[in-house]
């Protein structure tokens, strides 16, 4: 029989039996038995001396027993046969899902209740806990098995309340890690007893059966396991069905494996459930971290599971504690804790901990955390009527194993039966006492609640012994020898512990170990960060700073998974540690920015940098990766860059690692930035290599940025595959050449949603603008902005630009500037724009030696605009006529302009009153730069006053180098006066202002708060302007926001 036969078969055995029992009725069974050659005539002459001299009851059994070992089309035909009405019994016998059901049906029964509750610590003043009740967070965290779940995972909102959902799809092993107290066991109760209560939408009929490690013994095998754990109200299950069902691989069962950290037996079968890929049925594994390590690689998806967030855990106080009142309170109080407090109440134990102490105390807003887990011993103690005294040598025993153990992943320890009693009396409240089945003599495994607890006697440990040790010469000689082989962020943990029960101590303890030296090492803002954690648990930003490796561990395993943003300035760090570090304990991170100083044009990326960089990129769901080079000191970007982190991979060793690591991964990447690196040829294929797996890339910004020999084109083909996502690419200052423009080109044919474009500083494209253009077709609806600024265009390549813009409709910016030789193109490329005249907002023509006959035609073409906001014609000195054209065109335009340059275009007076009478129709000019406009004499005054009309929307005026007078700048100062939001003011090079700078000074140390820059380089300043000038610096720093920076030039 097949295993549901046997299973309808074990079912109905009893009603068989019964209907056996008469003797007609049995021997018409051995008649058909014998007919059918199921048995021969010595076996039916022993089953009748049987059936005559041992009892209807045996022979009955052994004749049910020989049927069991035949199709149970057999065993019913051989019913049917029978001389008797047995009609219901033949229905039953063949009702296959009929017994599954009813299967399902009597698992349920077991698991209704028993799951129901939650079991607590002894703490008193709680409402009992019901598993379903309890809604906690998860996560994924690793995708193996990306053919069987990525499309289904992405097709629902998978969470705590409906995980059960995933249990639909064929998946092999899946694996939930958490760390101590988090919740992992409620997890699977709350699966089980939803199940066993009909609240899943889906998978109703399969049955779980639950294994909980620790209660493994070591002569059961997983069968002998499961039945006792699961089975023993259920008599027709068996042995022989349930392995059936397993050799079968039947999907309908879930296995769960609660504990897998906590199981010892060596050489048990089910060691082989969490070690290999191939289970026999769909199997679902809690464990510990430690564990989990070992686990994840066999499995098809990891999930994380996270504890509390803010409004779970307010939802589970309020709702479970008798005065909800005093919970509100509590509530309240935390709010205003530390981050490492507020971390702990993730997990559900401590904040029942904490909740407890809190009704205690009255108040643990001024508690440290050693204050506060010394209160809660005693009190726990005290009511299980324990007091300190009586325990004090076994207590002393269990600070000494915690702090032993601390570079251990667990702590044994050998124990006899009496001792084992009197551990879990002292600390059974904090920690689980599991026995070791495999050692000898006798041990027992302690694991706590949270390692914090751990850490907390660990330190009462070094305190007593210090205490008790007083001689600096032996904590010189041997600390820091006991501290090698421990983790830095436990130790960590521990010495702060011991810096808030006592400075004195912990300050000695400083004087005498090298490594807590180096630990503390940092600034004052950083020790704050690691003790107290980021007000915003998401983002971490990190500016000029210096950070050791110790430290960079101790912060990145603290931020752990739940960091998403990191942003590091001008940072001495060791960047290839700290990434390397980030691989593995920042899986969730999204966002990471690194800015750089280097007296270099390109940065040099190491081979250990680059491949924690790609690690990174691959082993996160990083989503943004920005490394953004600052030409400065050239020392902080060696510190940077060229350190050598322990352990490191070597160069001949990397390429090996980073093709597997590169081919085995689905980045999520959506934003790659590595503007100002130099990037060698293999580093060009890698990167290549790992875009090739990108299907969701957004953006790539190559900026400044240097690719050897053939690299860059192998970056193009990377690009293919998030043809259909890839919007915004930016090459500017590249130095493409004409074969890399032509790939580019190939590239752009296949992308469909491109939207910005930055060409710039790209002189040696030839032909391969062109074909760029033509790859750009396909964006036609989504295209907004194109950059050629000084691309040297040609009037050929022009043309180009006229085709590509004709086939667009809603291009917003356009940059231009600096092509000198454009000539009569620039009337080509203004005509592709007749589709985009209601979009296009920006056009930048900055020193393009425009002609007058140039002027007039783009004097004619703004005309048809109206929704230009920047307009850029700086540098471009012969304006004459075509310049009023322009000016009075623009007017259409006056309700969005912002920013206008006229930045040394040798305007005169006539022409800035011309000026005048558009501005005086704007209301919303943020920008205006006249500088080096020396001969627009009393026309300054006329446009300084049509500005007004803007007052409440400027931010920056450059008057650099406009000869501007003391009248001009009282009506300037008058202007100043009304313009709140004023950030930038450059008047340099204006060496006539006289009394009119003073009062332009004057004006701004009472109305302008926003000002960051002020420039009066070249000004040939007087004393009393400079002691204004001091004046006005000092207002700032005494009335602004301290965190603003006021530059003076």
């Amino acid at each position: 029989m097949k295993a549901l036969e046997k299973l309808n078969f074990s079912l109905q055995r009893e009603n068989l039996q019964k209907l056996f029992f008469d003797q007609s009725i049995f021997i018409q069974v051995i008649q058909k038995l014998s007919d059918q050659n199921i048995i021969n005539s010595k076996k039916q002459e022993e089953i009748d001396n049987q059936y005559k001299f041992r009892g209807k009851m045996k022979t009955t059994n052994l004749i049910l027993d020989i049927l069991a070992t035949q199709p149970l089309n057999t065993a019913n035909e051989i019913v049917n046969g029978l001389e008797v009405d047995n009609k219901y019994l033949s229905e039953h016998l063949m009702d296959i899902q009929n017994g599954w059901l009813k299967l399902v049906a009597d698992l349920k029964n077991e698991w209704k209740e028993k799951y129901l509750y939650i079991k607590l610590l002894p703490l008193g003043y709680v409402r009992e806990i019901k598993t379903t009740d309890v809604q906690a967070s998860i996560e994924m965290m690793n995708l193996s098995n990306k053919a069987i779940f990525e499309t289904y995972l992405n097709s629902i909102n998978l969470n705590y309340s409906n995980f059960y959902k995933i249990f639909q799809a064929n998946f092999n092993k899946i694996l939930i890690q958490g760390e101590s107290g988090i919740g992992k066991s409620v997890q699977l109760k709350y699966l089980v007893h939803s199940w066993a209560n009909d609240y899943w939408e889906i998978c109703k009929d399969k049955i779980i059966i639950v294994i909980i490690s620790r209660n493994v013994l070591p002569s059961d095998d997983v069968y002998d396991t499961i039945l006792k754990q699961n089975f023993r109200n259920i008599p027709y299950m068996n042995r022989d069905i349930l392995m059936s069902l397993f050799q079968e691989k039947n999907s309908n069962i879930l296995l769960f494996i609660d504990g897998a950290d906590e199981f010892n037996i060596l050489n048990h079968p089910l060691n082989n459930i969490f070690e290999k890929s191939n289970c026999s049925i769909p199997t679902v594994i809690w464990s510990r971290k430690r564990k989990a390590q070992t686990i994840q690689s066999s499995c098809d998806v990891t999930f994380q599971l996270t504890g509390f967030d803010s409004s779970q855990f307010k939802s589970f106080i309020q709702r479970y504690f008798i005065s909800i009142e005093k919970s509100e309170v509590f509530i309240r109080e935390l709010e205003q804790q530390t981050s490492t407090i507020q971390s702990l109440l993730k997990v559900p134990l401590m904040g029942l901990m904490f909740y407890f102490i809190w009704q205690e105390l009255g108040s643990i807003l001024d508690k440290s955390l050693y204050e506060i887990y010394e209160k809660l011993v005693v009190l726990l103690q005290k009511n299980i009527g324990l007091s300190s005294e009586s325990i004090l040598n076994r207590m002393l025993m269990v600070y000494k194993l915690c702090f032993i153990y601390l570079p251990s992943s667990k702590i044994l320890v050998p124990v006899d039966k009496h001792e084992e009693e009197e551990l879990v009396k002292c600390i059974g409240y904090f920690a689980q006492i599991i026995p070791q089945y495999h050692t000898t003599p006798r041990s027992v495994e302690i694991q706590f609640l949270h390692q914090s607890l751990q850490e907390y006697f660990a330190a009462k440990y070094l305190i007593d012994k210090f205490q008790t040790t007083k001689s600096l010469s032996y904590w010189k000689t041997s600390f820091d020898n006991q501290l090698t082989k421990m983790n830095n962020t436990k130790l960590y943990n521990v010495i702060e512990y011991i810096r808030q029960s006592s400075n004195e101590i912990f300050q000695k303890f400083l004087t005498v170990s090298e490594k807590l030296q180096e630990i503390y090492n940092c600034s004052k803002e950083l020790k704050d960060l690691l003790a107290n954690g980021i007000k915003d648990n998401n983002k971490l930003l990190i500016k000029d700073e210096y950070i050791s490796n110790i430290t960079v561990e101790i912060l990145t395993e603290k931020l752990g998974i739940h960091c998403v943003d990191i942003t590091l300035i001008n940072p001495n760090i060791d960047l290839s540690f700290m990434t390397n570090q980030l691989c593995s304990k920042a899986k969730c991170l999204k966002n990471f920015i690194i800015c750089v100083k280097s007296s270099e044009k390109f940065v040099e990326l190491n081979a250990n940098l680059w491949f924690s960089i790609l690690n990174l990129l691959v082993s996160t769901k990083l989503e943004s990766f920005i490394l953004k080079s600052v030409q400065n000191d050239n020392n902080l970007q060696k510190s940077c860059l060229e350190k050598r982190y322990r352990n490191s991979v070597r160069d001949t060793d990397s390429k090996q690692t980073t093709s597997t690591m590169v081919q085995d991964s689905t980045p999520n990447l959506r934003t790659l930035d590595l503007c100002g690196c130099r990037l060698s040829e293999s580093q060009s294929k890698e990167l290549a290599s790992l875009l090739l797996k990108c299907n969701n890339l957004h953006s790539l910004n190559i900026r400044y940025t240097k690719v050897m020999n053939s690299g860059f084109i192998d970056i193009c083909n990377g690009l293919k595959n998030s043809c259909n996502r890839l919007k915004v690419l930016n090459l500017y200052g590249f130095g493409l050449s004409e074969a890399e423009s032509l790939a580019l080109g190939e590239v752009l044919s296949v992308c469909c949603q491109i939207e910005s474009i930055d060409l710039g500083w790209n002189v040696s494209m030839g032909a391969g603008l062109n074909s760029i253009c033509e790859g750009l077709k396909l964006s036609n609806e989504t295209l907004k902005s194109l950059s050629v600024y000084w691309c040297d265009l040609n009037e050929n390549q022009s043309e180009a630009l006229r085709e590509l813009l004709l086939h667009c409709s809603n291009i917003e910016a356009l940059n231009l500037a600096w092509n000198k030789n454009i000539n009569e193109g620039l009337q080509r490329v203004l005509e592709g724009l007749e589709h985009s005249h209601s979009t296009l907002t920006s056009l930048n023509l900055q020193n393009c030696n425009l002609t007058e006959k140039q002027l007039v035609y783009l004097g004619e073409w703004i005309k048809t605009c109206s929704s230009i906001k920047q307009l850029d014609l700086g540098g471009n000195r012969s304006m004459f006529c075509g310049y009023k054209m322009i000016i009075d065109n623009l007017k259409s335009s006056s309700d969005s302009i912002t920013s206008l340059n006229f930045y040394g275009c040798n305007l005169t007076e006539f022409q800035a009153t011309n000026l005048k009478d558009l501005l005086v129709c704007c209301s919303n000019i943020q920008s205006l730069n006249l500088a080096w406009n020396r001969n627009m004499g009393y026309g300054i005054q006329s446009i300084i006053n049509s500005l007004k009309s803007s007052c409440n929307t400027i931010k920056t005026l450059n008057f650099c180098g406009c000869d501007i007078r003391e009248t001009q700048l009282i009506s300037l100062a008058e202007l100043l006066s009304i313009c709140p939001k004023l950030e930038l003011l450059d008047l340099s090079y204006n060496t006539k202002m006289n009394y009119g700078l003073k009062e332009v000074i004057n004006t701004l140390k009472t109305s302008s708060d926003n000002l960051t820059s002020l420039k009066v380089i070249g000004c040939r300043l007087t004393h009393d302007q400079v002691d204004t000038l001091k004046e006005l610096l000092l207002t700032c720093l005494n009335a602004i926001d301290q965190t603003r920076k006021i530059s003076l030039y």
